[in-house]
């Protein structure tokens, strides 16, 4: 025991690396997100409809009707389109149970008895013109269906001819048009019949029916997928017409072709296909894109050499800036037709297809031998052979069904602008680890692991406020989750909302089927609301945002009084008749707890051939905003000055969050060449150093994103100027106050360093950057290295001196 002493430190040496190395996880082990809601939602009232189903099909899509406060549900249970009325829904803790109103039973209620009813699918509501539209297929699957149209009793009032297996319904907003996306399925198999996809247009006013099919072969992408290798001649059976979106101006029509990994674009008065368009692949070999790929009851996500084909169910169509964008949930979906000799089936179990791939095909998250690499060992590991993959795509990479995501596309060009990459995984895995990747039949952990993760299936789009948000519902894990999208190349989670009871397979909301926006003006408690249609379940829940509730007058009020009046708001006429001798309009709102300031812009220009630097200054008592009139020349409409106040700790100042909105919903939000001047009041009492006082811009997950020096201070009556080039929410901080907070990372702060992992990299789409996990466990490897290095030369010597 004499030696123990000398032993003792190559010992502790020694066993801190071994444990250092050994102790370090070497799998893609998930590592938490820590994304937070940023808008509260909560479930306020629910609807049952019949006895779950775990094949679905039970409570689908719902529409809800602003003119009587009533919602309708399609009842595939029961064949039946089910009205529930939410007048006297409230605002509540508690989950209101709401109650069925009527059930209007459609096979029954149709007048062509040369018509076989088969399936009720579908249902649009337009109130400007007070139309109910439902879709109808026949009972034979090769046989045209109908659309139907109702009033808001349930009573048919038309029936047009639609294509066959009209699966979704459409109305333009103008009233003029009922489209259908006729999916056309081969549901007996290719030796059966195999009738032709559509697009079905009704023209209101003369009742005319136009099936628009795919037999253009000049307008279809050559990238375009056709299955069976076919070509494009076989585009007017192979395309399977899935949901349709309509354009603001209501001239077009975006068609999701979801099993060719496409949208077609309709010119809806010609009545003509103008263009097929394939949607690429997802790249899952790169940062931010990482999937969970094996069934293992374990979560663990990793950068594969896999393409994913995004495979868009639902679509919605959103105008921002005067830009059209197109947002998808990209579920995927396998083609299984027929039986024995007539069967065509595209997807397997990847150990049934890994020795005929070669993977040739180029990654940007990994060089080719990266690829390679990470391709032999899913090859000679078997925990990847049930991982589900697409046998049609070609041997030269390993294709997956659907993204895991939702995307956001421009509409002219279907380029990719945003894709949501992982975090629906990464989100569901933190939030419900004991449950990751459940499906909506049973309670198995990790069972969708291997082949569409969540399923995002419909999505929808909706202002709240002054945001603009897309909704997507998870069909196997359940929830909804929801985004901010105002600015599309930089959107921003928002909240994730779940009311699956995970006590038991099925229970509580299963399987988000249909969603419906209802923005606040529209909504019975005054805040906005999403209403889901939960498939498996038969259960509707609606899902309340908890934002300030909207006053709407009292319904006894006479013709003669005014509604009353938001004390915020104000409107006011730019004119030069208001300009001061410095080229000012000075506008004073010194009194108001937030502003929303409309300003109109149609003497702009004449304001500014007087004084081209004119400027409006508008004061809220605590802060100054200078706005150059330059800014808002080229508008041509009325603008909204939104001034509103948060609250942020450690702030030794006001924060604001500053935005400006056009007339058409684009928001103004850079100014590069005229940076607007905000000049806020701070109590000279909270500074102790005016020369550490600073301004940061706060971002979407309240984060400080970029630290601003200010131009100015006013230690004597408190006051900080600083110039800003875009607006968003600034607030007012002490360095010695603030600490070693995000954003002072750099003296010129030009990037947002408090991105979540995988968000810039999933925003510019390039680099090999590896998740911080990875960086931070090579360091301890290294760490662990070398001590056991350290140790290994201790005990040498100490041999040789023994010696």
């Amino acid at each position: 025991m004499a030696s123990s002493g000398k032993f003792s430190l190559f010992s502790k040496v020694f066993l801190a690396g071994t444990i250092l190395v050994l102790g370090i996880p070497m799998t893609n082990a998930f590592a938490a997100t820590g994304i937070q809601n940023t808008v509260d939602v909560k479930k306020i009232a629910g609807y049952t409809m019949g006895e779950p189903n775990e094949e679905g099909g039970v409570a689908e899509i719902v529409k809800y009707n602003s003119d009587n406060e009533k919602f309708y549900v399609i009842n595939g249970q029961a064949q039946t389109l089910d009205i529930v009325s939410l007048k006297d829904l409230k605002s509540s803790e508690t989950v209101q149970e709401l109650q069925k109103e009527d059930s209007i039973n459609i096979a029954e209620a149709l007048t062509d008895k040369a018509f076989t009813y088969g399936d009720l699918t579908s249902i649009d509501i337009n109130t400007d013109y007070d139309l109910i539209a439902v879709a109808v297929q026949e009972k034979d699957h090769a046989k045209s269906g109908k659309i139907v149209v109702l009033d808001y009793d349930g009573k048919i009032k038309q029936e047009y001819v639609a294509g066959v297996q009209p699966d979704m319904v459409k109305i333009t907003a103008d009233g003029k048009y009922i489209l259908s996306a006729d999916e056309a399925e081969p549901r007996l198999g290719l030796g059966n019949a195999d009738p032709e996809g559509a697009v079905t247009i009704v023209e209101v006013d003369s009742g005319k029916s136009t099936q628009v099919k795919f037999d253009d072969v000049n307008v279809i992408a050559d990238d375009v997928h056709i299955r069976n290798n076919g070509t494009k001649v076989d585009a007017t059976k192979d395309f399977e017409p899935e949901y349709i979106a309509i354009s603001k101006d209501g001239k077009k029509a975006y068609v999701t072709l979801q099993e060719n990994n496409a949208i077609a674009t309709i010119d809806i008065t010609a009545g003509k296909v103008l263009s097929v368009k394939s949607l690429g692949y997802k790249d899952h070999s790169m940062s931010g894109n990482e999937l969970d790929a094996i069934k293992n009851g374990e979560i663990g996500f990793e950068r594969l050499p896999i393409l994913g084909a995004y495979m868009p169910d639902a679509v919605a169509s959103v105008n921002i800036g005067g830009v059209e964008y197109l947002v998808t949930g990209n579920e995927g979906d396998a083609t299984e037709w027929g039986e024995d000799d007539s069967e065509f089936i595209n997807v397997a179990d990847f150990e049934d297809v890994k020795d005929s791939i070669t993977l040739t095909k180029q990654f940007k998250g990994m060089t080719p031998e990266e690829a390679q690499t990470a391709f032999k060992r899913m090859k000679n590991s078997e925990v990847y052979d049930k991982l589900e993959v697409l046998t049609d795509r070609g041997t030269d990479a390993i294709y997956t069904l659907g993204g895991r995501s939702f995307s956001i596309w421009k509409a002219d060009t279907m380029e990719l602008v945003y894709d949501s990459g992982s975090d629906f995984e990464k989100i569901t895995a933190e939030r419900f680890p004991d449950h990751f990747n459940w499906s909506n039949d049973d309670d198995e952990m990790d069972k969708r692991s291997a082949k569409k993760g969540p399923e995002p299936e419909d999505v929808k789009v909706g202002m709240i406020g002054d945001k603009v948000y897309a909704f997507v519902g998870l069909e196997r894990i359940g929830g909804v989750m929801t985004y901010d999208i105002s600015n599309p190349e930089n959107t921003q989670f928002a909240n994730y909302i779940n009311s699956r009871d995970f006590s038991d397979k099925i229970a509580g909301d299963v399987a988000p089927e249909g969603l419906e926006f209802v923005p606040q003006d529209l909504s019975p408690t005054g805040r906005p609301l999403v209403i889901v249609g939960n498939e498996v379940s038969g259960t509707v829940s609606v899902n309340e945002f908890q934002v300030p509730i909207q006053q709407t007058p009292p319904i006894d009020q006479p013709d003669d009084q005014t509604p009353p009046v938001d004390p915020n708001k104000v409107s006011k006429d730019l004119d030069k008749s208001l300009l001061n001798k410095e080229g000012e309009i000075i506008l004073d709102f010194s009194s108001y707890s937030q502003l929303s300031l409309e300003l109109t812009t149609d003497k702009v220009k004449e304001i500014l051939s007087t004084n081209p630097n004119a400027k409006v200054m508008v004061n809220k008592g605590d802060v100054e905003v200078g706005l150059p009139l330059s800014i808002l020349k080229d508008i041509n409409q009325k603008v909204t000055l939104n001034i509103l106040p948060k609250s942020f700790e450690g702030a030794i100042g006001p924060v604001y969050d500053f935005t400006i909105q056009a007339e058409d919903g684009a928001f103004i939000d850079k100014f590069v060449d005229n940076k607007i001047t905000l000049k806020f009041k701070v109590d000279p009492t909270k500074v102790k150093d005016w020369k550490s006082v600073v301004i940061y811009y706060i971002d979407e997950n309240g984060k400080k994103a970029e630290k601003i020096i200010p131009t100015e201070f006013d230690s004597t009556n408190g006051g900080v100027w600083v110039e800003v080039s875009h607006f968003s929410t600034f607030g007012v901080f002490e360095e010695s106050s603030a600490g070693n907070s995000d954003g002072n990372k750099s003296d010129n702060n030009n990037s947002n360093d408090s991105n979540t992992d995988g968000e810039q990299s999933k925003k510019n789409q390039s680099g090999n950057q590896l998740p911080d996990t990875s960086t931070n466990y090579f360091n301890l490897i290294a760490i662990g290295l070398i001590l056991v290095v350290l140790g290994g030369f201790m005990l040498y010597i100490r041999k040789r001196r023994a010696v």
